[in-house]
């Protein structure tokens, strides 16, 4: 019994050592984030706004938006705010 798991273990630690090295040989790193779109990904309407914030329109507009957080576009009746800003606001 103690013989089988000996050579399952080493088994394992083979396998490992052969994932490693192909990931070494192969690994290709991904270019980080154009600027262009890291800007999209920080991009949050209204909707995913109150959702995070767990809030409903009303007491966001009364409370929160233009005093403590201010869109970073607006289209018409859409506004756009930075997911950073909003962050900013539970850091103190």
């Amino acid at each position: 019994m103690e013989n089988e798991q000996t050579s399952l273990i080493l088994m394992i630690y083979e396998e490992l050592v052969l994932i490693r090295r192909y990931i070494q040989q192969h690994h290709v790193v991904t270019p980080t984030l154009l600027n262009e779109e890291q800007i999209l990904a920080d991009r949050m309407e209204t909707d995913a706004v109150l959702q995070f914030l767990g809030m409903t329109i009303n007491p966001f507009k009364e409370h929160v938006m233009n005093k403590k957080l201010f869109p970073m576009q607006t289209f018409g009746q859409r506004h756009i705010y930075s997911k950073q800003e909003l962050l900013k606001l539970f850091v103190r």
